[in-house]
């Protein structure tokens, strides 16, 4: 958070990183909207007697300076408050200081349990007294920096706009890019710089997916027609021209637009403001995209069209550039059929895309050639649509399980071990983030102004003019966080420095909840009602009862009353500004699921029963097939099978040996998916009949988990969410 003096601010959007809160936020487009009507500004918007109480309440007058009498340090104190909240800093309690203190003291009041009036009172100051003596704080009933941070309300923003330093639009193609990003809020204002790295390309790989373009980071002439396409309808619906680059002018008409319709006013035509303005932002790929090469025109085309029409691929990927997405594409193929893994299309690894598609074409009732293009697709969706599959074209795992095709061959060794996915997850992000903490190296800011190792590490485009060792300067809750889930290997994906980005990614991956956290969720603070804005996020490290312990970023730390730490604190899963969590997303195969349930239902279980097996695997291992228990404990594959028992010993009732019963290589999903139907089905006591017999999803999860995982801590909240999940993808 900003430090006191005269030092500029650092950052540009950090007010909306991590310590917005939604009260203020609506108080602000409230006042913005006043403003841009032409509406003058009181001189005393609230007696002097009550605004004395506000500031008192809040810390910035003691409460022995409540005298009526507006003098210097009633002045002194409204020019330390306009300073906090971004505002015109004149020391006169106008309209818009006056909305912003009633603001502040309602989400005060509502974490204290005191009536919201948005006036401190004595009423109030008890309130604040009770709570601060229930949570280890001094209970002088005023709402200060110390016990501001522990309710998680900012007290201290940073103005929100482009900084006067930052490149302007046209200035070069970089920094156009990185206009219309944050333009359309895929990039924070403050990303900005006319460097296009890291986080610029993961801002273009999030647009990408939206637009159901090829996926890479690289701007390419489809993405910048994309880009101009969206923009050219937003500044259409703001009402000035729509030339396709977003630029000052372009964010000035969006901000009063957002005033209009009271919304967060920051220029940034993000999701709430897209909806509100009935325009598109997601698209929904079932096919090629128009324009998408046809196969044939090139050998890399015709490799995008192949890996697509097996499903490693999505078909926005054919784009006739060989990139980072398409080499991702062809390594995990050639693990699939143990071939070198390089990411180079040699004569192997082409021989080997033949071989498959072939057998693919000759099952769908086509030309077999070997060749991916349109006729092979017609015929795959045709195949697909009669026996109930989900009609993409796409022959991947569940259509090739469906065909009797082997996706994947015998003969690779197993994968490294140590990789900590889904339920350990949870255990690498506890060990990470208290390592941090106590990583006296990283965890605390040098020299202040937010200046901190995780922005830098990140590559993330905060400013650097404020930082003596090197180090960038922004808010850096969520920039902690992502550190954090990116070293226990979850794919950072549609987050960025913003808090609320959290809150879409748990959206968006099916995985935002209330109610009880599990261990390595995000909890995110504060999400306005149009989800344009989070105050902070913070990670989960352990769970008891109806509590939770959470580590997190940029926060208090009580030896020098500046937001500027890592530290943990133990919280109610319903306590003050809680919007809810998100869970992480281990980097799976995203069809797999989809796999298993088509697979279990073909064997005769009901949807419900089928979600949840899924939901059990999912909690165990992220249906990934290829995982090791993190720390080396003995759990393998999706079921988390035990070394020495039912992984690799028991008689006549352990994967390796049934995986050499089919030919198959034990480390892949078909053999895994087969082997526990041969269990289910072979040995009572792992609870087929329960399972048949559960009626809904609650007792599906656990008949599978009582009887066939017997685990010892379950988490079944995790399970049941997971099989919800599955039933209402592919049920």
């Amino acid at each position: 958070m900003t430090q006191s003096g005269s030092m500029p601010r650092a950052t540009a959007t950090s007010a909306r990183r991590c310590r917005l809160n939604a009260l203020i936020t609506a108080a602000l487009a409230i006042i913005g909207l006043l403003v841009a009507l032409g509406t003058p500004p009181a001189t005393a918007a609230t007696t002097t007697t009550q605004l004395q109480w506000d500031l008192a309440g809040l810390g910035y007058l003691s409460f022995s300076g409540i005298d009526g009498s507006y003098g210097p340090a009633t002045t002194a104190a409204v020019k330390s408050f306009q300073t906090d909240q971004c505002l015109s800093v004149d020391g006169v309690a106008g309209t818009q200081t006056d909305g912003a203190l009633s603001g502040v003291v309602k989400l005060v009041q509502d974490v204290a349990g005191a009536t919201a009036d948005g006036a401190f009172g004595s009423a109030t100051k008890s309130a604040v007294a009770a709570w601060q003596s229930a949570n280890n704080l001094t209970a002088d009933g005023q709402a200060g920096p110390a016990t501001m941070a522990a309710m998680q309300i900012t007290r201290n923003h940073q103005c929100g706009g482009p900084g006067s330093g930052q490149p302007s639009p046209g200035s070069s193609a970089a920094a156009q890019l990185q206009w219309d990003l944050a333009g359309l809020g895929y990039l924070a204002w403050s990303g900005i710089d006319g460097i296009v790295g890291p986080v610029t390309e993961v801002a273009t790989e999030t647009f990408q997916t939206d637009a159901c373009l090829s996926v890479d980071g690289i701007a390419g002439p489809q993405t910048d027609g994309a880009l101009v396409t969206v923009i050219k309808q937003i500044q259409t619906k703001a009402g000035t021209t729509a030339d396709g680059a977003y630029g000052p002018n372009t964010r000035t008409a969006v901000t009063s637009w957002q005033q209009s319709h009271s919304l967060p006013a920051d220029g940034q035509a993000g999701p709430a403001t897209m909806s509100a303005m009935g325009v598109t932002r997601t698209q929904h790929c079932g096919a090629p995209p128009t324009g998408t090469p046809g196969p044939g025109v090139s050998a890399t085309t015709q490799l995008q069209w192949d890996l697509a029409g097996l499903g490693y691929l999505p078909w926005s990927g054919i784009d006739g550039i060989t990139g980072p997405h398409t080499a991702g594409a062809t390594e995990a193929f050639q693990a699939d059929r143990c071939l070198s893994v390089d990411g180079i299309a040699g004569p192997q690894t082409n021989g080997a895309l033949v071989t498959v598609i072939k057998a693919v074409q000759s099952k769908a009732g086509t030309t077999a050639d070997g060749a991916y293009g349109p006729n092979t697709r017609t015929a795959v969706t045709s195949w697909q649509s009669a026996h109930g599959l989900t009609a993409d074209g796409q022959a991947g795992p569940a259509t090739m399980i469906a065909m009797g095709i082997s996706r994947t061959v015998s003969g690779c060794t197993p994968p490294p071990g140590g990789v900590p996915i889904s339920g350990s997850v949870g255990d690498a992000i506890v060990s990470i983030a208290q390592a941090e903490m106590n990583n006296s190296a990283h965890n605390h800011e040098v020299g202040g102004y937010n200046c901190n190792y995780y922005t830098t590490y990140l590559g993330e485009s905060g400013t650097g003019s404020y930082c003596s060792n090197g180090w960038k300067s922004e808010e850096w809750c969520a920039d902690f966080a992502m550190f954090v889930w990116q070293k226990a290997g979850i794919s950072l994906a549609g987050l960025n420095a913003g808090a609320v980005s959290f809150y879409h990614y748990g959206r968006n991956h099916g995985t935002w909840h209330t109610g009880s956290p599990r261990i390595g969720d995000a909890v995110v603070f504060n999400v306005t009602a149009d989800g344009g804005s989070a105050s902070h996020v913070g990670l989960v490290v352990g769970v008891s009862g109806s509590t939770f312990t959470m580590i997190s970023g940029n926060t208090y730390n009580p030896s020098d009353g500046q937001d500027d730490a890592i530290k943990q604190v133990t919280l109610n899963d319903t306590g003050g500004g809680i919007s809810g969590f998100a869970d992480p997303v281990t980097a799976q195969p995203a069809n797999n699921n989809q796999a298993a349930f088509q697979y279990f239902t073909g064997k005769g279980l009901s949807k419900v029963q089928a979600a949840g097996i899924v939901g059990n695997f999912d909690q165990e291992s992220s249906m990934n097939p290829a995982v090791k228990q993190y720390g080396g404990g003995p759990g393998r594959g999706i079921a988390q099978w035990s070394t020495g028992g039912r992984w690799d010993s028991y008689a006549s009732d352990n994967a390796v040996w049934y995986a050499g019963t089919l030919g198959a290589n034990v480390w892949t999903l078909n053999p895994q998916l087969t082997f526990t139907w041969y269990e289910l089905a072979t040995y009572s006591n792992y609870g087929l009949a329960s399972l048949r017999a559960a009626g809904d999803v609650n007792s599906s999860v656990i008949a599978f988990q009582d009887k066939f995982e017997g685990c010892s801590v379950c988490e079944t909240a995790n399970r049941e969410r997971y099989a919800q999940q599955a039933l209402a993808y592919y049920g």
